[in-house]
């Protein structure tokens, strides 16, 4: 486990699938939808301390076997100029989890993942 991005909202490499620099990452599998939704939601169980944190990531498309360019939540690009989510239907997507920490005696923990998308 270690820290090596210190601002995600600017440092490209943590939107890719290769390039992501971080130690431990969870990457799931592309999931296929049998019909369109709008949204994406995230429930799980964590544990962090000072030392670690946790950091989720989707990417969505339309067509499958997509190369993923994850965008962080809650997301800074699919917000309008209300600071409303913009719409956008997708039918296959993945998730992506960065765990870091600085301090290699206290990780971050994750369990009970539950992904539901919304339509």
């Amino acid at each position: 486990v270690d820290a090596p991005i210190t601002n995600y909202k600017q440092d490209s490499r943590v939107n890719t699938l290769l390039d992501d620099p971080t130690a431990c990452q969870y990457v799931s599998r592309e999931n296929t939808l049998a019909n369109s939704a709008s949204s994406i939601k995230i429930l799980l169980d964590a544990h962090i301390n000072e030392y670690s944190d946790i950091r989720a990531f989707y990417a969505i498309s339309d067509s499958p076997n997509f190369d993923p360019i994850f965008e962080p939540f809650p997301g800074y690009k699919n917000l309008n100029d209300q600071g409303l989510v913009i719409n956008s239907p997708f039918k296959y997507y993945r998730i992506k989890f960065v765990l870091t920490s600085t301090n290699q005696t206290y990780v971050p923990r994750v369990s009970d993942l539950r992904v539901i998308t919304l339509a």
